[in-house]
């Protein structure tokens, strides 16, 4: 017998979540999760982040970071880790950025494999809040070593 839970059961619990995030609940998205069956999360990437932008944008950044790693441990092992990251750690790099801090933006920039585009703008910001010089020098050296181009990302 398989004890995981069918996929229109998980559907209906996301489309609930987000419909408690709409009508401006986010606390009650939190409990739900925080009592959640475990067996459910392992299937639900979309309810990580949707926590994980939640905690992110709201500050709790210890419960941000700790989304994030149980976000990574429920991935099978099969599934490589960073096909999440890039997004994942976009999300936390934004709320960072939200909330002024810009040591912690590049700390967690660093930890991402493959950044995506919003990361690298948000780290160049941070860089410049810290008149960083040498690390936004940085950040274009690995945007050129990875053939990367930000104009293209944004349609500049």
């Amino acid at each position: 017998m398989n004890n995981l839970i069918n996929h229109d059961e998980i559907h209906k619990w996301n489309h609930s979540l987000r419909e408690l995030l709409y009508d401006g609940k986010p606390e009650e998205v939190l409990k739900q999760y925080h009592n959640r069956q475990p067996r459910l999360f392992d299937l639900s990437v979309q309810i990580y982040m949707i926590i994980l932008n939640m905690y992110s944008k709201g500050g709790y950044f210890d419960l941000a970071e700790k989304i994030l790693s149980d976000l990574i441990a429920s991935l099978p092992i099969s599934t490589n880790p960073h096909h999440i990251d890039p997004t994942a750690f976009s999300i936390l790099i934004t709320g960072y950025n939200l909330h002024r801090q810009p040591e912690k933006t590049l700390i967690t920039f660093d930890r991402v494999q493959y950044p995506d585009a919003i990361s690298y703008l948000f780290s160049f910001q941070a860089c410049s809040q810290l008149k960083d010089l040498q690390q936004g020098k940085r950040l274009i050296n690995k945007l050129a070593q990875l053939n990367i181009d930000l104009r293209k990302q944004f349609k500049l």
